[in-house]
């Protein structure tokens, strides 16, 4: 049985290697992209949103769908059950991550996870490399596009460890996670039950 401590300091652990890494990536940004490129919002959130999805395809083809069920997270032993080590060199390592299964995806158009593929893949990429040159000249736009990708990738890694850090933490704390949830239930019954007096 873990600590109290040993908890606290795992859990701070998990949240401060997000926080400095985004901090870290928003000077390197800021410092070799170019200075056009956060003046127009629709590129920089595209090659977010791009992340984002791609992030969650690797999460879907590289984790057997078995450890998200509710046993799996909360067992001892189980596959969030991981020392903060592990969960870096395993779960947040998204190198460890095989991004070919994606590719097969885009033929599954009639599944929403195809239909995300496809975005990730093919529509938003065109779509930010269309952007980039009808914003800017073509000399700045072939300047921009690294920093889009670098954008994109690092999107795509936050997606990847602040997922499975969720599952981490929540196997951590183990039931003392679930009371937040039995109060907000409770909270949102009391408060039902009263704006029904009220109203009858």
């Amino acid at each position: 049985m873990q600590t109290l401590v040993t908890i606290l300091s795992n859990f701070l652990f998990i949240v401060f290697v997000p926080v400095v890494m985004n901090r870290i990536m928003q000077l390197i940004l800021h410092k070799l992209a170019h200075p056009e490129f956060f003046q127009v919002p629709i590129v920089t959130t595209l090659a977010r949103v791009q992340g984002i999805i791609a992030g969650f395809l690797l999460i879907y083809v590289n984790i057997e769908h078995q450890y998200f069920d509710i046993e799996q997270i909360f067992v001892q032993d189980g596959p969030w059950h991981l020392t903060p080590s592990q969960f870096l060199a395993e779960r947040a390592n998204v190198f460890i991550y095989d991004p070919h299964p994606m590719f097969g995806l885009i033929t599954q158009v009639q599944t929403s996870y195809g239909i995300l593929a496809n975005l990730a893949i093919i529509v938003i990429p065109i779509a930010l490399l269309v952007l980039s040159f009808v914003f800017w000249k073509m000399r700045t736009a072939l300047e921009i596009l690294p920093a889009v990708a670098a954008l994109a990738l690092w999107a795509g890694w936050l997606t990847v460890y602040l997922v499975n850090a969720s599952m981490w933490i929540l196997n951590m704390l183990n039931f003392w996670s679930l009371i937040p949830l039995v109060l907000y239930i409770q909270y949102h019954g009391d408060k039902s039950k009263t704006e029904g007096w009220w109203w009858f």
